[in-house]
Order: structure tokens, then C-alpha cells, then sequence
């Protein structure tokens, strides 16, 4: 079957336009939180940057794809996902059951003070999408322990 050009600009032009836009529609992503966003904590032990990149990384593909969640968890992550890209992020090199874990802190700027959040480790009991955490296991590549509202 031989196409005309007229023909072939009518079948591919849509479908460029198509996949231009998605590349333009792509959510937010915790892998889009700038540096000066992100405060690193002393911990039970120190991750390094590759590690806490890589952090980010799985933790977008948890929140692209969440397993063992619930239904109250998933309304958040969808949340979550909207803003990603706006949260402050805490770390700290943690051991949990044995291993080492990254926590990840997530907390939206409009619950600190200024540049407070640099220094002082945040913990809400309310906030819903706003406060959140998880913990990377660097040695699995895994995301555990997700949760909202963390009080620990």
C-alpha cells in the first residue's frame, strides 16, 4: 500500500502532536526536587548522594505504582503526585530490623517556619498529603514503610 504525502502528514502529524503533549502533560515528580529543597540529617549512618538519588527514583515508581496500600494511602499518593515537585525533603541514614534505610521526610513548605526545616527534623499527626514519609533500602533498591501523618 503506497501512501501519498498528503495521506502520510494526516496519519503522523496527530500522532507527534500526541506524544509532544505527553511529554509536556508528564506529572510532577519527586525526582524534580531541587537541592536547595532537600536538607540531609545526621543519622544512625551517612548515605551517600548516589544513594539518596537513587532514593528518589524508586520512591517516583512507588508512587507511579503503589503496592500494599489502601484506599485512603492511594487518594494521597494521587495528592501526592500532583505536587510532588513542591514538597521539603528531610533525610537521614537510619537502621531499621538490622538494615540500612533512608528515611525521606516529605513536608509542604506552608507547614514550617522559613528556613527552619533545614535544622530542625519535622513531625505533624495531621496534614493528610501534606506530611509524609518513606524509607529506602539502598541494599534492595526497595521502598518501604510508606506513610501519611507519621507521628515518629
Amino acid at each position: 500500500m503506497i501512501f501519498s504525502r498528503t495521506r502520510f502528514l494526516q496519519f503522523i502529524f496527530p500522532l507527534a502532536l500526541g506524544l509532544m503533549s505527553m511529554a509536556f502533560l508528564r506529572s510532577p515528580s519527586v525526582c524534580d526536587i531541587p537541592l536547595d529543597h532537600q536538607a540531609v540529617f545526621s543519622g544512625q549512618w551517612s548515605p551517600a548522594a548516589e544513594d539518596i538519588k537513587e532514593g528518589f527514583v524508586e520512591i517516583q515508581k512507588f508512587l507511579d505504582n503503589p503496592k500494599g496500600v489502601d484506599g485512603w494511602d492511594r487518594l494521597d499518593i494521587n495528592k501526592i503526585c500532583g505536587n510532588a515537585k513542591n514538597y521539603r525533603v528531610q533525610l537521614r541514614g537510619i537502621i531499621h530490623d538490622g538494615k540500612k534505610h533512608i528515611l525521606y521526610n516529605f513536608v509542604m513548605p506552608h507547614y514550617i517556619k522559613d528556613e527552619e526545616w533545614r535544622t530542625t527534623w519535622s513531625t505533624f499527626k495531621l496534614g493528610g498529603h501534606d506530611f509524609w514519609r518513606i524509607e529506602y533500602n539502598p541494599a534492595t533498591k526497595a521502598c518501604e514503610f510508606f506513610e501519611t501523618n507519621p507521628d515518629r
